[in-house]
């Protein structure tokens, strides 16, 4: 835990995760009206391809929320150790500030969201599961691997936030006539949020 006070209050803080949170919960649902839409359609291998990336969002919701849970109670108890040293009573104690995570706790966190969105990213290259394939998806491709499997993690998060921007001015256009082009717009401005902070809080190690 020696690193906790070296880190400055850049990424890992709690509206870093809410805002995380909702952008996962947005583009999760933007999945979901996609896959209801082809469900009913009978666009079977875009089923399949949307199943996919719908469960690695909703999955990457759920993990980010459990990471909130953990980073709050690692905060919480090191300040209630350290009322100790401060002589502040236990009530003042859990009410300080939030403080930044140490880099360990995201690394020993390995998000299968991820590796569930790599697998849909990788495959929509060699088969038709996916709508609106864009050869700069390949970014996606390379962005969730380096992230899951925690190899050049900065480098991931500087292709994910490349994705997202790309996504981002993709749908903008069409933002005013459609509510899920809208969601999309919201989703990944929130992402872009995201992997900006996560790249900063990398910066700052």
């Amino acid at each position: 835990m020696e690193k906790i006070g070296k880190i400055g209050k850049i990424g890992l803080t709690p509206i870093y995760y809410i805002i995380t949170i909702l952008g996962y919960i947005a583009m999760t649902w933007v999945y979901a009206i996609f896959l209801q839409e082809n469900l009913k359609h009978k666009h079977y291998g875009f089923v399949f391809g949307l199943v996919l990336i719908f469960s690695g969002y909703a999955l990457l919701v759920y993990e980010y929320y459990v990471e909130l849970n953990i980073a709050v109670n690692l905060e919480k108890q090191l300040h209630i150790d350290k009322k100790y040293e401060t002589r502040l009573s236990l009530e003042q104690a859990e009410q300080k500030t939030f403080q930044s995570v140490e880099l360990e706790l995201v690394k020993k966190h390995f998000f299968k969201g991820h590796a569930v969105l790599f697998v849909f990213y990788a495959l929509s290259f060699i088969a038709p599961i996916n709508h609106h394939l864009k050869i700069s998806d390949i970014t996606a491709v390379f962005g969730h691997l380096l992230i899951y499997t925690n190899t050049y993690l900065t480098l991931g998060y500087m292709l994910m936030l490349l994705y997202y921007m790309l996504y981002f001015t993709r749908n903008y256009k069409e933002a005013r006539e459609f509510f899920v082009n809208k969601l999309q717009v919201v989703g990944s401005g929130m992402l872009i949020y995201h992997y900006i902070q996560a790249i900063l809080y990398m910066l700052t190690l």
